[in-house]
């Protein structure tokens, strides 16, 4: 086979790039669609509330176990059937917990999802790698990030209605059709992107990855990765119980609240998308960080003095959405463009080491506890203030990188 990247017209290639940014989306309503059914599922399978909780966290487990292998292998076998593969697992496995309503088996259905989804997650980053060259390669992962923002947009909204008039078993309906859509334009419209394909090596490998992960820089944009995400789904494992339980509104109520939250997300990616165009990445990443820290820290004291008032605190939860919508962007930008030559081994790496931190940050959140506002506001300061350090250490010192 020839390594030679065929030339396909401008229609195709802008085609499967709307083709990728429309399963982008799915992949934060896999979480968000969920959460609103969370207290439901909980009552519905006789579990504790700690438990459901963990239905978001195995999600990201299978998400982060998914990132060991699928960037790897497809530098080996290519992009096109690996991805097709996910997409079809994804869709498979969502149509079980309909037969099967069981606790056990849903926590290994979410666990094949998050796998499934994962080879899209990485696999689309690296095919925009294959078909673009760098300089729109970066403005392009600013509206991936963005169209990613989507699911948390309308997710919760979906979810909060779904939940209300169907229960939670609706869903995996949703999820079972979305897959099955994705997967008959994948199969249509997506070529093998990757043609000059390595070897199977194990040295070759770990060649890979010692190259990426003595990079200082891009270690410092993928755990600045893992903490923003980790804040934003703090707020769908917590927030449906703050909402359901401590303030007695419906799974509607909460629908909405994680829609607004969910359009300031988006209103940052969008922002940061004309920010990148005049200013680097690092620079937007250090002003929006140092809001972000700031905003936190009148929620926590608001969280602390004023824990009835939710609108108020609601208020603040937008401009720590909004933050994270300013940042999270440029730091996936900006570590995606650094390894080009191993995009998809680069591409592995950023999102295994991003959702194993934001995994751990799960899986604590939700042994921990927490259903009250200051709860959600402690964790939101945590991680900003930690990604700030990650700023300072990591990506001041590789400007020029």
């Amino acid at each position: 086979m020839s390594s030679e990247m065929p030339v396909y017209s401008a229609w195709r290639i802008n085609f499967i790039i709307f083709t990728v940014l429309l399963l982008y989306p799915l992949l934060g309503m896999a979480i968000d669609l969920l959460a609103p059914s969370l207290p439901a599922m909980s009552t519905a399978l006789a579990i504790s509330a700690t438990w459901a909780k963990y239905f978001i966290a195995i999600y990201i487990a299978g998400s982060a176990a998914g990132n060991i292998f699928s960037g790897f292998l497809s530098d080996v076998i290519g992009r096109r059937y690996l991805v097709l593969s996910g997409v079809l697992l994804f869709t498979v496995v969502s149509v079980l917990p309909l037969f099967f309503p069981n606790a056990t088996l849903i926590l290994i259905v979410r666990f094949l999802q998050g796998l499934g989804l994962s080879i899209i997650s990485v696999l689309g980053r690296a095919i925009l790698s294959d078909l673009l060259p760098a300089e729109r390669l970066v403005r392009v992962m600013a509206l991936v990030a963005t169209a990613w923002g989507i699911g948390p947009v309308i997710g919760p909204l979906i979810g909060g209605y779904l939940q209300y008039y169907f229960d939670w078993q609706a869903c995996f309906y949703f999820f079972s059709i979305f897959g099955l859509v994705g997967f008959l334009l994948l199969l249509f419209v997506l070529p093998e992107t990757h043609l000059n394909r390595h070897p199977f090596s194990w040295s070759m490998i770990m060649r890979d990855i010692s190259e990426v992960i003595h990079h200082g820089g891009f270690i410092g944009c993928i755990i600045m990765m893992g903490l923003l995400y980790s804040t934003l789904v703090i707020f769908n494992i917590l927030g449906p119980f703050v909402v359901q339980n401590q303030f007695h509104h419906t799974s509607i109520y909460f629908g909405h609240v994680a829609l607004l939250l969910g359009f300031a997300f988006l209103c940052g990616t969008l922002c940061c998308r004309w920010w990148l165009k005049t200013h680097p990445p690092e620079h937007v990443l250090k002003w929006s960080l140092l809001l972000g820290v700031l905003i936190s820290m009148v929620m926590v004291f608001w969280g602390w003095f004023a824990p009835t008032l939710l609108l108020a605190f609601l208020g603040l939860a937008l401009g720590i959405f909004f933050v994270c919508g300013l940042s999270y962007p440029a730091a996936m930008g900006k570590g995606a463009s650094l390894f080009r030559h191993i995009a998809g081994s680069a591409s592995s790496v950023m999102t295994l080491v991003s959702l194993v931190i934001t995994c751990m940050v799960s899986f604590a959140a939700g042994f921990l506890g927490g259903s009250h506002t200051l709860d959600i506001a402690l964790y939101d300061i945590i991680l900003l203030a930690l990604s700030s350090v990650v700023w300072i250490v990591f990506l001041r010192r590789y400007q020029s990188s």
